[in-house]
Order: structure tokens, then C-alpha cells, then sequence
């Protein structure tokens, strides 16, 4: 069964931050995700066959304060525009959003299959990258910043408020890395569809 780390997060830069408690919490978000992979392993077995389905949601029900989280998932997943060397010739990619009652916020995330290894990036607090990069979604290329968990297999978009409008009216969005032994590579996602998805989780979570 295919496993995934969880990465869904919305994390504001360090420097913006308004709220004392607030990278406390989006921490906590990490790690209370975790138990959602082997559910999306299923999913994604279950949309396999299904050519032109581009999105998948699922929503979780925390045991304990009865508290819903809401994701959405594109389903197929997308390899780099050139081969890579070994052991990162398998990699693949997709994109999440997440959230939840308690943090309302919508968090998108580019989600691996192996953890990426990426050059240019900065250790920002403990455990945490910081990783410069740019996005391409219609004509338009914009310079962003990632978050990348140590080994993770995920990396959130941050500071993700101002591109979500954007993204609604976008078909694809083209990720630009700069992997280890491999030099830039791309991974273009089809995204059709992201506005419906992403309101009915802003809907769900009463963003």
C-alpha cells in the first residue's frame, strides 16, 4: 500500500506571523494528518481506472472532540518532464488541499511519493525547510516558498492565501525544483475543476 507522509499545512512566513500561538498549531495540523494515508492509499486504488476524474475529497472525523478535516486530492499523479537519476527515477507528484473546523484556512501542498531532495533550501526552525522556488499557472510565473518537513515526502505551499483565487480560474499548474543530481525539474499537474473543489472546502470548513 503506497505511504505517504502528511504534509497539509498552511504555514505563514516566520516574519508575518501575527499570532503567537499560530506556528504552534500548524505544526500540530502536520501531525494530526498522519493517520489519513492509508485511507488515501485506498482512494487513490479506487480512482485508478477513472481517466477524467481529476479531483477526489475525503473528510475525517477526529475521534476524540469529534472535530472534521476536509481534502481534496488530484488523482493521477504526475512525473517530472525528464527522467532523473537513480534512486529518484520513480518519483511522482500530486497536489492537496486540506482543511479543517478548527483551522479553517485552506492549505494547498505537492505531495511525493519519495521525499524530495532539494538544493536550494534553508533550515528556518527545527525540523523545517524553507525552499525558494516558482510556479507557472497560465502565463503567468511566479517566484514562492515552500515547506518542507525533514524526510518529508510533502511541501506546502507557503503564504498559499494569495495564489488560491488565482488557481480557480487555472487548468494547470507547472512546479519548477531544483533536485539534487538532477538539475531543475518540472511537474506539470492538471488542476481542472479547482475552483468547485476548493469551494466546497471552504463551504465544508466554513471558511
Amino acid at each position: 500500500m503506497l505511504k505517504v507522509q502528511s504534509l497539509y499545512i498552511k504555514l505563514l512566513h516566520l516574519k508575518s506571523l501575527t499570532k503567537p500561538n499560530e506556528l504552534g498549531l500548524l505544526i500540530k495540523r502536520i501531525f494530526d494528518m498522519k493517520l489519513l494515508f492509508a485511507t488515501f492509499a485506498v482512494i487513490l486504488i479506487s480512482f485508478s481506472a477513472t481517466a477524467d476524474k481529476i479531483w477526489t475529497t475525503h473528510s475525517k472525523k477526529n475521534e476524540m472532540d469529534g472535530k472534521m478535516s476536509f481534502y481534496a486530492f488530484t488523482v493521477k499523479s504526475v512525473k517530472s518532464n525528464s527522467p532523473m537519476n537513480f534512486p529518484y527515477n520513480k518519483v511522482s507528484s500530486f497536489i492537496s488541499l486540506a482543511c479543517s473546523h478548527e483551522n479553517k484556512a485552506i492549505s494547498l501542498s505537492f505531495l511525493f511519493n519519495i521525499a524530495p531532495n532539494i538544493i536550494n533550501k534553508e533550515i528556518i526552525t527545527k525540523n523545517f525547510y524553507n525552499i525558494e522556488t516558482r510556479i507557472k499557472f497560465g502565463e503567468k510565473i511566479t517566484n514562492v516558498e515552500l515547506l518542507q518537513k525533514w524526510g518529508g515526502r510533502g511541501m506546502a505551499l507557503r503564504n498559499n492565501t494569495q495564489y488560491l483565487n488565482v488557481l480557480k480560474n487555472s487548468d494547470e499548474l507547472l512546479l519548477e525544483l531544483n533536485w539534487q543530481g538532477n538539475g531543475k525539474q518540472y511537474f506539470k499537474h492538471v488542476i481542472t475543476g479547482f475552483s468547485k473543489v476548493y469551494e466546497e472546502l471552504k463551504s465544508k470548513c466554513g471558511a
